[in-house]
């Protein structure tokens, strides 16, 4: 016990803030974080608050679907799946109760880089949070019996499993939506499949060698904000979650992806079938989030949520919803504009939006609209992390920059940081049209023509039922005469 109190005690002491410091914008103590990494590789994250009673836990697993090929995709999720599923202490039942009975909830997610396990109890009982959370990682009973029973709860999840008939035809191009089609052009091919993923093909022991792989100490990252204790929470994580082995995964490379994609054009192949609603989207190949760039693309995105808004509703009500949008992984990005239209209007929307990204060439933001869209940005940045979940939320999505930088980004100083020069590199460097998709998301008939054609085959199935009743009627007289 003397030396398990002195580990603790060095480890607390080898505890370091994030460098970054709090500004205007900033929620107040938001870069104010204790970091540790335990003997045996886990990155630890606390951050002590006060004010409301209850302490929010993450565990982030570094493992997610683009580690695996496809027909296999789908592993890490089922595996985390399996993790609830119960442990040779605790049924599922149980273990829920056991969380809901202290006040809390818990639940996980699995994306593409990583799987997160998420805890939000009341603080008097961040103890059992933690002791659950390392109960379900050390001791869970992968068994065939539940292995069957999540496989069914996975395909639920995805929408149902697709049937035989439909994996073909989209094996063949049939019935693949355009923003699929568009995925592979602007995706890294880890990333996509030409098939539709099951998890049929996933058998316990893919599970268990997953399990085995990825769930070791130094591929994991703790993070526990709120109202709790620092020294007994830390004394606590050494004495269960330190205890993990490490394993030898090699070191992961952090250099941002840029894909220049050239100019295509791209449709659904019967897919939608019916409907009146369109969407036009443009779609350019942008870096991942270690980039620096990150943040003048979010100006950009600010700008353009407001600029087409104004343009493409409030003056010529054509679309309801338009915008942009920036989407990241840690290595590649995609950056849209949109429009949700009337199918008739599609080919206005796409003329228009192609009508802004010339315009952003020619005639780049100048410094007052940047300055204007910073400050929108932080006054959202001000007002989102106010409890102890959004804040751990913060922390487990943005990891990986801490783990390149040693600290967390200071969002604030980062998007101030960003000139008027810098928006228009970035809008050259990547909004263009040698670096765009052209993406018609557009039913192949409308419900009027869908009703109109239906009222054709009736039409032609009453003529030659009524053709074939008089030659039947007309042989029938012959005969009798």
């Amino acid at each position: 016990m003397a030396l398990l109190a002195l580990a603790v005690a060095v480890l607390a002491l080898a505890a370091r803030p994030s460098t970054a410091t709090a500004g205007e914008y900033t929620p107040a103590g938001l870069y104010e974080v204790h970091t540790t990494t335990l003997a045996n590789g886990l990155r630890v994250v606390l951050r002590p608050r006060e004010g409301a009673r209850n302490v929010a836990i993450r565990l982030v697993v570094h493992v997610g679907m683009y580690d695996f090929p496809c027909g296999y995709k789908e592993t890490p999720h089922f595996l985390e799946h399996l993790l609830f599923t119960g442990t040779s202490r605790h049924t599922e039942r149980e273990l829920d109760a056991l969380i809901e009975d202290h006040g809390g909830s818990w639940n996980a997610s699995t994306g593409g880089e990583k799987t997160t396990y998420q805890v939000d109890i009341f603080s008097k009982h961040t103890d059992v949070a933690l002791n659950t959370l390392y109960e379900i990682i050390t001791d869970s009973q992968i068994s065939a019996e539940n292995v069957a029973l999540s496989r069914d709860i996975v395909h639920r999840e995805m929408g149902g499993r697709p049937s035989t008939l439909r994996r073909w035809l989209y094996r063949y191009g049939i019935g693949v939506d355009a923003e699929a089609k568009a995925d592979d052009l602007l995706w890294p091919a880890h990333m996509n499949c030409a098939e539709l993923q099951t998890a049929d093909a996933i058998t316990r022991e893919d599970v268990l060698q997953a399990f085995a792989k990825y769930y070791v100490a130094n591929n994991m990252a703790l993070i526990v904000v709120g109202d709790f204790s620092q020294d007994s929470v830390l004394t606590q994580i050494e004495r269960t979650f330190g205890q993990l082995v490490p394993s030898n995964l090699g070191a992961d490379d952090m250099q941002d992806v840029v894909r220049p994609i050239g100019y295509h054009e791209l449709s659904g192949t019967l897919s939608p079938v019916l409907g009146s609603d369109a969407e036009a989207t443009l779609a350019f190949s942008v870096p991942g989030y270690v980039s620096a760039d990150v943040f003048a693309l979010m100006i950009l995105r600010e700008h353009l949520n407001l600029h087409l808004y104004n343009e493409l509703r409030v003056a010529r009500g054509l679309s309801y919803a338009p915008g942009s949008s920036l989407g990241l992984d840690q290595k590649t990005g995609v950056f849209k504009m949109f429009a949700d239209v009337d199918r008739e209007r599609i080919e206005d929307a796409v003329t228009l939006l192609l009508e802004h990204v010339d315009d952003l060439q020619a005639r780049p933001l100048d410094a007052a609209a940047v300055e204007r869209m910073q400050r929108r940005i932080l006054l959202g940045f001000a007002q989102a992390y106010q409890d102890n979940a959004d804040i751990a939320d913060y922390y487990a999505s943005n990891w990986r920059r801490f783990e390149r930088d040693g600290a967390f980004t200071d969002l604030e100083a980062a998007v101030k940081a960003v000139s008027a020069d810098d928006v228009a590199a970035v809008a050259h460097r990547y909004v263009h049209r040698d670096n765009l998709v052209v993406i018609r998301s557009s039913p192949l008939l409308s419900h009027s023509q869908f009703y109109g054609l239906l009222l054709v085959v009736l039409l032609l199935a009453l003529l030659l039922t009524w053709r074939s009743y008089r030659g039947l009627h007309s042989r029938r007289r012959s005969k009798l005469h």
